[in-house]
């Protein structure tokens, strides 16, 4: 399962198309806020999410931690539209697993989902 948690309708309907097209079998959840994507997160155990870095009130930290805490071998990969370098620490020592650029990094989603499904290494994400 995967849990797509993004606020812009453009992104997220971008997102899910990516997913539908890697070929591993999938179920592909979505929410476009906190409250939502809280109520997802009690009744499934996603293997993946692809969290936004900035849903409103800085919520993205309060539902990293509700996954990390609640589905311990989750792995989470936040998108955000600021990749700078410590906001990529932040997001990684709250517990992401991997950190991309939302808006140029979309080609390495594939490749990430599918490493995870065949339960592959992670890049280790260069905290510069």
């Amino acid at each position: 399962m995967i849990l797509i948690i993004e606020r812009s309708t453009e992104v997220l309907d971008r997102l899910i198309q990516i997913v539908s097209e890697i070929e591993h079998p999938k179920t592909i959840f979505k929410a476009t806020g906190f409250e939502e994507a809280l109520l997802l997160l009690e009744d499934i155990k996603p293997k993946i999410v692809l969290l936004d870095s900035c849903l409103p009130e800085h919520k993205s930290i309060d539902l990293l931690k509700k996954i990390k805490t609640g589905n311990t071998t989750a792995k989470v990969i936040v998108l955000s539209n600021n990749p700078d370098a410590r906001y990529e620490r932040h997001y990684l020592s709250m517990g992401a697993d991997v950190f991309l650029d939302k808006y140029h990094d979309y080609e390495k989603l594939p490749e990430l989902i599918t490493n995870i499904y065949c339960d592959n290494e992670l890049p280790v994400n260069d905290l510069g």
